[in-house]
């Protein structure tokens, strides 16, 4: 992938949210002089209930977010001796024993075939662990969040899909997954210090032969479901942690909001309380069938998703995708928010729910329009210096603001917008 090509897939992965503030107020306390601090507390209680502790110990836990713990993972996963981590072979054996470990010592149950951590299917192996939750009404509920181990292995192992570098012919796989991959390790890590745990039980897998055509998450929802679908609340794909989507734009994104009722409200809410900078998107931002993670498997069979992500770098299944390519502050940013979304979705009174047909969502035109904005203000910067698609840009940027200003309020206008913000995805990719 040239610079030029790279920067133009980075604009699709964007989009800009809104943010909302808090409220609060005064107890009044009695005037009775023979009150004390316990029967106030005890009168305050019966008029509002007891305090829920969940959310207080959500963000206790949210700050034993470990960077170097994530870095260690990060290290050990893209280095030479896993060899690319292919599923079938040595590299990815030695990947998956290593994370088996490190779910061990983050005392992770098993949940895989036999009482085991692996589930085997033809192809390769899944490895899957539960934290179990511990509200008793909601614990049969499950939060998954998952990231794909597998990647392309090395250049000279037959299968070609690696992209050697001058004498480099081991493709390490740091953004693309073990990235991911250290990202949900950090998460358990962190959740694991709550006081509280978690009201639904987080479900944890690391998906094999992504690659090869999203193998490992297919077998699961097609074949062997070990936590049946009925029971996820949503499911998470963490793809891609720590890369930047433009040169100078430190911003992540959450796709997949187009087919679900509520999780888009909490990605907005997570980012106004924590300043991260992660925007909801469609699965148009995907391209095609927005098919290019673990997550698709499961929102065709109906479940809630997200596909959490920062997009392609220009190195980007080349042997020169190495633990360098992923900024750690990037990536905390990004797992801060998969945190605190994974605690807010685990512990809420409501779940999700799916939407059959959806329809397109105005954050859509923000994403294409800001990200517009910013490559018409240098395209030198990006390597878009043809004139014809500068211009094709400066009109797209002009009708999406025409949306903005006015947003579909009928059934017709909002398949007239879906059509235009589909039609330049569309047209981008078909360049590529």
């Amino acid at each position: 992938m040239n610079g030029r090509t790279a920067a133009i897939v980075s604009i699709l992965f964007v989009a800009f949210m809104a943010c909302d503030g808090e409220a609060g107020g005064d107890v009044a306390t009695p005037s009775d002089a023979s009150s004390t601090p316990e029967t106030r507390q005890a009168d305050a209680d019966a008029e509002v209930g007891p305090t829920d502790p969940y959310p207080a110990a959500a963000r206790a836990a949210l700050a034993n977010l470990d960077a170097s713990y994530f870095q260690s993972q990060l290290l050990v996963l893209a280095d030479d001796a896993m060899l690319g981590r292919q599923n079938q072979t040595e590299g990815g054996q030695a990947a998956r024993d290593h994370i088996i470990a490190q779910l061990q010592s983050l005392g992770v149950q098993p949940a895989g075939d036999n009482g085991g951590f692996e589930q085997v299917f033809a192809e390769g192996t899944n490895v899957l662990g539960i934290v179990p939750g511990t509200d008793p009404a909601l614990a049969d509920e499950f939060v998954l969040v998952s990231a794909h181990y597998d990647h392309l292995g090395t250049s000279i192992d037959g299968r070609g899909q690696c992209a050697a570098i001058g004498n480099d012919a081991i493709c390490n796989g740091a953004s693309d997954n073990a990235s991911g991959v250290a990202g949900v390790l950090a998460l358990v890590d962190a959740l694991n210090s709550s006081t509280t745990g978690l009201k639904r039980s987080l479900l944890i897998v690391f998906w094999d032969a992504e690659e090869d055509g999203l193998l490992g998450s297919t077998h699961y929802v097609a074949v062997a479901p070990l936590v049946p679908l009925a029971n996820l609340a949503a499911m998470f794909s963490v793809d891609i942690v720590g890369t930047r989507i433009i040169p100078g734009v430190e911003a992540a994104f959450g796709l997949g909001m187009d087919y679900s009722q509520g999780i888009r409200d909490v990605l907005h809410a997570v980012n106004a309380e924590l300043g991260t900078q992660v925007y909801p998107v469609s699965m148009n931002f995907s391209g095609g069938d927005g098919g290019r993670s673990d997550h698709k498997p499961f929102q065709e069979a109906g479940v809630p998703v997200v596909f959490f992500g920062a997009g392609s770098s220009p190195v980007y299944h080349t042997a020169a995708d190495n633990p360098e390519v992923v900024e750690l502050e990037l990536a905390m940013m990004l797992m801060r928010h998969v945190v605190l979304v994974t605690a807010e979705l685990a512990n809420g009174a409501d779940r999700p729910s799916y939407v059959d047909g959806p329809s397109p969502h105005i954050d859509d035109a923000y994403a294409l329009r800001d990200m517009g904005e910013a490559i018409l203000a240098d395209p030198s910067a990006v390597g878009l210096e043809d004139p014809l698609f500068v211009g094709l840009i400066e009109g797209w940027v002009g009708e999406l603001q025409d949306w903005i200003d006015s947003p579909p309020s009928t059934p017709a206008e909002e398949e007239e917008y879906g059509q235009f913000v589909r039609s330049i995805l569309d047209a981008v990719y078909a360049f590529l």
